[in-house]
């Protein structure tokens, strides 16, 4: 459970320092968008998840 932590903090570190200045450039709205239609189907695909490690 503890790397599933640290991933998730690593990803968004990631996208806060890299990301931004992207964002910047095309635009917030349009990268928010992007990345809700990215969460959204990372989460649909952890409800078939058995258990821990399949994650």
């Amino acid at each position: 459970m503890g790397i599933l932590l640290s991933s998730g903090l690593a990803g968004m570190a990631f996208g806060a320092l890299c990301l931004a200045p992207l964002a910047d450039r095309i635009g917030r709205r349009k990268l928010t968008l992007a990345g809700l239609a990215v969460a959204s189907s990372r989460s649909t695909r952890t409800t078939g998840a058995g258990a821990c490690p399949s994650l």
